[in-house]
């Protein structure tokens, strides 16, 4: 095979190759963010789990905390039902509630600030098989390009060795005006 014809297919294969490997590189990408999306996604499962669990033991020590209170007061003698009593044990129960709701709450935030991160790495597995595409696709038309640009250059090389030569493909003939040949 003539050097000439292996050079296109060495630039058609190189090419080839380069587009294989954006593809491969996008695809370890998008997989990788997809992944880190998963874990996010559990991530935010588990704050909001831990949260909960936290919130109801907050809520199971104000009942206990209002418990008592009740108790004292009872063995103290006085009516858990008058007003100075049922004010303490009102106030007590509001803060046992803002308390759980509080815990709630900051689980909630985590797991919405992981969700969005999950969101995130989802995006960026899209964004990652995308340039994959558009990596390839720059690969193979840049070696369409350089093949063409090879064949072409070969063409006008040799018509401008046709023209030198008078068509025969060969040295040019010496002149007498040319000093270095003799």
């Amino acid at each position: 095979m003539a050097a000439a014809a292996v050079i296109p297919i060495a630039i058609a294969a190189s090419s080839a190759i380069a587009a294989g490997g954006a593809i491969y590189s996008g695809v370890q990408q998008s997989e990788a963010a997809d992944y880190n999306a998963k874990v996010a996604q559990r991530q935010a499962q588990w704050a909001e789990a831990k949260s909960k669990a936290e919130a109801d033991r907050v809520a199971a020590r104000s009942k206990e905390v209002l418990s008592a209170q009740r108790a004292r007061l009872a063995a103290g003698g006085q009516d858990p039902t008058d007003q100075s009593p049922l004010m303490i044990l009102a106030e007590s129960a509001a803060r046992g509630n803002v308390d759980y709701r509080t815990v709630l709450q900051g689980g909630q935030v985590e797991a919405s600030n992981l969700r969005s991160q999950a969101d995130q790495y989802r995006s960026q597995a899209t964004s990652a098989q995308v340039g994959a595409g558009l990596g390839a696709t720059s690969a193979l038309v840049k070696g369409a390009s350089d093949v063409y640009g090879y064949k072409d250059e070969v063409a006008w090389r040799n018509a401008q060795m046709d023209r030198y030569t008078g068509g025969r493909g060969q040295k040019a003939p010496a002149t007498a005006s040319d000093p270095w040949e003799w």
